[in-house]
């Protein structure tokens, strides 16, 4: 299992693995991709109070997580099927 944080030092945005699943930028200015997620993977985004902002499903290859109507904030990504996690998320 790879997991951890990852700093790309020329563009100074962060690359989070979770078992072998990369969701990056981490923080985002604008909208998460996420790498290696099984398909049909379902994925809900929420606040930190946990209202629901978000809800899609995996697709092959690179899923976007739409970030850029948020505010800047911390925010929680539920991911349910063959992966079961939550991740924190961070947008400025």
């Amino acid at each position: 299992r790879n997991n951890g944080i990852t700093k790309d030092a020329a563009l100074g945005f962060g690359t989070l693995y979770k078992n072998n699943i990369r969701i990056h930028p981490n923080p985002a200015e604008n909208n998460w991709h996420i790498d290696q997620l099984p398909t049909n993977t379902q994925l809900e985004l929420t606040d930190m109070a946990g209202k629901v902002l978000w809800q899609g499903k995996s697709t092959s290859g690179t899923t976007l997580i739409p970030g850029t109507q948020l505010p800047s904030g911390n925010y929680m990504l539920k991911l349910s099927g063959t992966t079961n996690e939550h991740v924190k998320l961070v947008h400025w």
